[in-house]
């Protein structure tokens, strides 16, 4: 710990987000308590330096290893779903920030979740979503949305931020709601979704896997990644775990979108807490590491005090709409 803050010092936005990590001796709100400097500890350091070390590196490598490929956790060589007394101990510390964050428990195995899902990326659909975003048609209006509240964010989040003639990066999609927004109503010159599994191609929107996400890419004007992030190494639909993935993916992503770029981000936020394995919800604590290497412009549906909002058990779900500017370091 001495050695990294004395390295981190050189950088003061750095700082801001490691020193509660390196302070965690002299303080309550840490994810590092003083009788927990041992090997797991150790291990956690040097990874989230690595992770926050990748913000300045300009070209990344390409096809697997990419700049949106998550690394492979020391501890952890297992995928999920599983069961939360089936983890580790040593690894159960990594994912409560070293019990810094409460625990809740709504178990899910998403891989049959998906066999059950069918995915409206046919022409016509997609054809007849963007032309209800163009209309602005909300929820209640009849926009096929998961999120009742989510259509109207995006509407307003448009409105004060333009992404008209822009190239754009999604991450992460069931439907293609958020892309007929983008096209329709917002637009978007050219609109490229990047999943785990392979989605229908179409005349609207480009379409590919997380391995074939490389730098042949130009850099993106702007990203959105709505309800995907807080799921990340959890295992929930059989993906590796890692209690690290979700900020190793806004990384990713940071390094994709160009110096000044937007991003709209959309997780649960709360007080910090971990509901296994059906997602994070980000407070005070996490939200600063998700976010390093981003500045705030606004945030719609919500404020800032709703980080600290407390979290009664596993059923609560609250999530505004960021809009992020990409740092021009």
């Amino acid at each position: 710990p001495k050695t990294m803050n004395a390295k981190w010092k050189t950088d003061s936005r750095r700082r801001s987000h490691v020193a509660f990590i390196v302070l965690g001796e002299q303080t309550e709100e840490c994810i590092l308590s003083s009788d927990q400097m041992g090997a797991s500890c150790t291990t956690e350091l040097s990874h989230l330096e690595t992770v926050l070390n990748r913000r300045t590196d300009s070209t990344p490598s390409a096809g697997k290893g990419g700049p949106f490929t998550v690394s492979q956790f020391p501890i952890v060589g297992v995928t999920g779903p599983l069961k939360w007394s089936q983890i580790p101990s040593e690894v159960q510390h990594q994912f409560l920030m070293n019990s810094s964050i409460q625990l809740l428990h709504h178990f899910l195995d998403g891989t049959k979740e998906d066999e059950k899902q069918s995915r409206s990326w046919s022409n016509a659909n997609i054809r007849a979503l963007i032309d209800l975003a163009k209309r602005r048609t909300g929820w209640r209006q009849g926009f096929p949305c998961g999120y009742p509240l989510a259509p109207d964010d995006m509407y307003d989040a448009l409105n004060r931020f333009s992404v008209r003639g822009f190239r754009i990066l999604v991450v992460g999609s069931e439907t293609p709601w958020v892309e007929a927004i983008l096209i329709g109503y917002g637009g978007a010159r050219h609109v490229t979704t990047v999943d785990f599994k392979p989605l229908p191609s179409n005349d609207y929107i480009e379409t590919i896997l997380v391995d074939e996400l490389d730098k042949s890419f130009p850099p993106f004007d702007a990203a959105v990644t709505f309800s995907s992030i807080e799921h990340d190494g959890l295992g929930r639909y059989g993906d590796p775990l890692h209690p690290f993935a979700d900020i190793e993916r806004m990384q990713g992503i940071r390094s994709l979108v160009r110096p000044e770029g937007l991003l709209f981000l959309a997780v649960p936020i709360g007080r910090d807490s971990l509901v296994w394995n059906a997602h994070r919800i980000y407070g005070e604590k996490r939200f600063n590491l998700l976010t390093a290497g981003w500045s705030f412009e606004a945030i719609i549906g919500g404020t800032k005090e709703d980080l600290r909002a407390e979290v009664p058990d596993a059923s609560y779900h609250f999530q505004p709409l960021w809009i992020l500017r990409r740092d021009e370091r």
